[in-house]
């Protein structure tokens, strides 16, 4: 990791090193240390990201608890222009088991590229509520490991056989 003069301050700028990934690729990863979401919440994350990429690489943000991981994010970045970024962690912070949660980024690079990943401006936010709706689709986070719907004017997720991917006892909180 390289500190560097960012969009609005200081941020981070990664890039990987040969040979971490099986044929020959490379792989870089910035983790947050864990974070208590609030239980039941309305919860977001933004963050800022500027960039290269070269032919086969990859950006994507893993969200891991207590109970599994999920990639919740895979994007491009502009190599000249900052671009911000918003996801709902709302489902994530819907269950005791899943509310501590640590994000990692990940640049994955099949064939590399000279500038790297630039990301700043990390943020959670939150309204301290449950997150208001009056019909599912609002409460859709894009999220393949819950279904979303609304009921009684507040979203409500339930899980998949795929969101306690570690041990499906602890899921029962």
């Amino acid at each position: 990791l390289t500190p560097f003069a960012g969009k609005t301050g200081g941020a981070v700028v990664f890039k990987p090193v040969d040979g971490g990934v099986a044929g020959g690729g490379s792989v870089a990863q910035v983790r947050m240390p864990v974070v208590a979401l609030p239980l039941g919440a309305d919860v977001k994350l933004s963050f800022a990201i500027k960039g290269q990429y070269g032919s086969g690489d990859s950006f994507r943000l893993r969200a891991t608890t207590s109970v599994g991981s999920w990639w919740i994010w895979q994007g491009n970045a502009n190599a000249t222009i900052w671009q911000t970024m918003q996801l709902d962690l709302t489902a994530i912070a819907s269950r005791a088991a899943t509310r501590n949660v640590q994000l990692t980024w990940e640049l994955l690079q099949g064939k590399g590229s000279a500038i790297g990943l630039h990301v700043e401006d990390v943020s959670i936010t939150s309204s301290c509520k449950p997150k208001a709706c009056s019909i599912d689709v609002q409460c859709n986070d894009n999220f393949g490991f819950s279904k979303e719907t609304c009921v009684g004017g507040f979203c409500k997720y339930a899980y998949g056989s795929e969101y306690c991917e570690n041990d499906a006892t602890v899921c029962d909180d």
